[in-house]
């Protein structure tokens, strides 16, 4: 790849990770939201693929297991922010619904939908940041193993082992 192509990547990366968070972050009050937000999020290291290898983002530390780490730890975010305000429910022996921002009229349990004034969009606002990190690693991964030679994979096949 050409200077000017590695050179673009280098800047436009951030940007395109930037722009994801804002997605992400902003879904509550625009179009847009975790799954969103992780799918431009997951284009970065496409970017980085298609420009570098598979290989430069190995030696940064992206791995196809480090992403299943983050996935698995967006999933356990999504599962947490589901059932945080039931949980507190019941332990406080009020009624409270699955993904609750704020006070409903039959219970008093509810994250805050406001901090200062500002929307926050209570629990919306960790399901959407659990989203996008499970998204965004779970495209990271296909494309990590769309991208890997061939030739590794059919060698191994000859040992008799599976890669992993």
């Amino acid at each position: 790849m050409s200077i000017i192509g590695k050179t673009a990547t280098r800047l436009l990366v951030p940007l395109i990770l930037g722009a994801a968070v804002s997605i992400a972050l902003h879904g509550h009050l625009t179009p847009g939201g975790g799954f969103q937000g992780g799918a431009a999020a997951a284009v970065a290291p496409l970017l980085v693929l298609v420009v570098f290898s598979v290989y430069f983002l190995e030696e940064r530390g992206i791995t196809k297991n480090r992403a299943l780490i983050l996935r698995s730890a967006g999933l356990l975010g999504v599962a947490l922010a589901s059932f945080i305000v039931v949980v507190a429910g019941l332990l406080s022996g009020t009624p409270a619904y699955i993904l609750q921002n704020q006070p409903k009229l039959n219970s008093n349990i509810g994250m805050p939908y406001q901090l200062g004034g500002q929307l926050i969009g209570g629990t919306l606002l960790i399901f959407n940041i659990s989203e996008m990190l499970a998204v965004a690693a779970g495209f990271t991964i296909l494309f990590i193993l769309l991208a890997l030679p061939e030739e590794l994979y059919k060698k191994d096949l000859e040992r008799g082992g599976t890669s992993g």
